[in-house]
């Protein structure tokens, strides 16, 4: 796994300075995103699954499933009819992954996630958008960042937002298409898929994160490689889901979701990091609001099935990136220490 030693901070900038100055430059398309954004349909989005403790949401898992695998071979029907032919995995699987998700105004899958009455999700449709961002930990305008909130939704144990879905299937099909330059290009698959999340990494600090929401989300990145992980299993490896059998495509072992949402969507548990502005807020929320929850026995039996999962490739690499570039932002920013401090 590589190391970010003090050159390579050097050379990329510390996250806390550089995502507390961007503002000051791209604040104009931050407006812009905000002003253009269809609330939650948005492709991205703020979540707050502490707001979920104490609640019990009724597992999605099977809804999801019958919903996606019923997509897929609808999808494959389509396929196997039309002229030319797909005839090579990594195209298929690409086009499967845009299927899902379109763009950043287009998701057949967190459309329906927003829309099907099989799914449960916290706060209920009727709370509006404005009044979920001011009850949440994320309270109150931090300029310029307008995104919208994201409900969240529980896929086998765990809580996660629905944002993460359009992480999941948009950067997911961007980290698998990357990987496989990185393959053809002549890295070993270890290789390629570190780079990769390097890759993610780096845009998690600079972009999608830093400039767009001022959040580094751990969350986020998690989404991303599991993503990935999916798209890499969907027409390949040891038991592919999909394959061709005489010129056409089958799905002969359809997708379990919960073999790729992990605990660390969820961002009470794997908390992010923020810009000043933001902390500033969630500290004083989670101190006066959550500290006297986190031990409570509904959020400790969570926390508990969740610590039974071994971290991702990913998690490891987020962990080892904020340690070893801002330890300091680490420290400050841990959430069960503030809580310690508040006793």
């Amino acid at each position: 796994m590589r190391k970010y030693n003090a050159t390579t901070v050097a050379t990329r900038g510390k996250l806390y300075v550089r995502m507390n100055r961007a503002w000051s430059s791209f604040w104009i398309g931050a407006l812009l995103l905000g002003a253009l954004s269809p609330g939650r349909e948005c492709g991205a989005g703020e979540t707050d699954q502490f707001m979920t403790w104490g609640v019990e949401l009724k597992d999605s898992a099977e809804p999801l499933n019958a919903f996606f695998n019923e997509r897929i071979e609808a999808y494959l029907d389509r396929v196997n009819s039309q002229a030319p032919r797909i005839t090579e995995e990594d195209e298929l699987t690409r086009r499967i992954f845009q299927h899902f998700f379109g763009g950043l105004f287009s998701s057949t899958m967190r459309s329906w996630l927003h829309e099907s009455s099989e799914i449960d999700r916290f706060p209920t449709d009727e709370v509006s958008d404005w009044t979920y961002q001011r009850q949440s930990i994320l309270r109150g305008f931090h300029f310029p960042f307008l995104l919208p909130m994201a409900q969240t939704i529980r896929i086998g144990e765990v809580y996660l937002g629905i944002d993460k879905i359009g992480h999941f299937f948009g950067f997911g099909r961007r980290y698998y298409q990357r990987y496989q330059r990185y393959v053809d290009a002549g890295l070993t698959e270890a290789e390629a898929e570190e780079k990769m999340i390097q890759w993610g990494l780096f845009h998690e600090s600079y972009t999608v994160g830093g400039l767009v929401d001022g959040i580094f989300s751990k969350g986020d990145l998690e989404a991303n490689y599991q993503g990935f992980r999916l798209a890499r299993a969907l027409c390949g490896g040891a038991a592919p889901h999909i394959v061709n059998r005489n010129g056409a495509w089958v799905l002969t072992r359809p997708v379990d979701l919960r073999d790729y949402v992990t605990p660390w969507f969820d961002e009470s548990y794997n908390v992010s990091l923020f810009t000043q502005g933001r902390w500033d807020r969630v500290r004083k929320v989670y101190t006066e609001e959550y500290c006297v929850n986190r031990n409570h026995d509904t959020v400790q039996e969570r926390f508990h099935r969740y610590a039974a999962w071994e971290p991702s490739l990913a998690q490891r690499m987020a962990e080892q990136y904020i340690g070893e570039q801002y330890p300091q932002l680490q420290a400050i920013q841990n959430l069960n220490g503030l809580c310690d401090e508040t006793r």
